[in-house]
């Protein structure tokens, strides 16, 4: 690759970690692209904060047992994005709890910055789920927590360029940034991304998280594009949340099922 390749694809991975998370990583410098030159990398930013929490994990094992740890890995989630996915969830579940299926009123409630009954209750459903998935690592994959909480991590970005990707945003925001630069190629090269961190977790459970994640991307974007007109950023921010839970469901699971 030539050294403008590689200038360009730092920066890329640059802008989605500074993106998807609160991470202080800078942009080199002399280079400008789009948000969209960005999707390949964004498995790779998941990775990043996935692996936040499974320092976490690890540090607080050295002192606590499994529910303090599984705490810490799910605060250390949320605070590394600072809350950017949990917030889309919940601004999502709003919209279109309290809309009465039409399409203006989701998207004029999900603009409201007030939480309300449903936005409260999914992000409270969110995070008890994920501290009950987290804290089933400890039994299905002992040896391997840290990978598994990068591979769910990483697979829950890939989940954001699925739910864009062939499909237009419903407004003009943060959503539709992702359209600058957003290519095809750059949609395969975040799966291949995708699939190689998600290996981490080990290959049969791995491949096994990337069907359920694609899979629960794909239906709920389907199913958010049809009901919206098309993605916002708090229709990715809750794909990705739902995407990475999905993920985690797949690695914490007894296989094969218990008699």
């Amino acid at each position: 690759m030539r050294r403008s390749g590689w200038t360009r694809a730092l920066t890329g991975a640059a802008l989605a970690v500074r993106f998807l998370t609160r991470l202080p990583v800078p942009l080199p410098a002399g280079e400008r692209m789009g948000l969209g030159a960005a999707v390949p990398w964004f498995p790779l930013a998941g990775a990043a904060a996935g692996l936040a929490a499974a320092a976490t994990d690890a540090a607080l094992g050295l002192f606590f047992p499994v529910p303090v740890r599984s705490a810490g890995a799910t605060l250390a989630a949320v605070l590394v994005t600072g809350a950017l996915h949990l917030d889309g969830l919940m601004d999502t579940a709003d919209g279109l709890g309290g809309s009465g299926g039409d399409r203006e009123r989701a998207l004029a409630i999900m603009r409201d910055s007030r939480v309300g009954a449903m936005g409260a209750a999914a992000g409270a459903l969110a995070l008890l789920l994920r501290y009950a998935l987290v804290s089933a690592l400890a039994a299905q994959a002992p040896g391997g927590r840290a990978g598994a909480l990068v591979a769910a991590a990483a697979l829950g970005r890939w989940g954001i360029v699925l739910a864009a990707w062939g499909r237009p945003p419903a407004r003009a925001g943060l959503g539709s940034q992702l359209q600058e630069g957003f290519s095809p190629a750059g949609a395969v090269g975040a799966a291949v991304l995708a699939a190689l961190l998600s290996a981490g977790a080990g290959a049969g459970r791995g491949l096994l998280a990337f069907g359920v994640a694609s899979a629960t991307a794909a239906a709920l974007a389907a199913w958010l594009g049809r009901r919206l007109g098309g993605y916002t950023g708090d229709t990715l921010g809750a794909t990705a949340e739902v995407t990475e839970l999905a993920a985690l469901a797949a690695l914490a699971a007894r296989w094969p099922p218990a008699p």
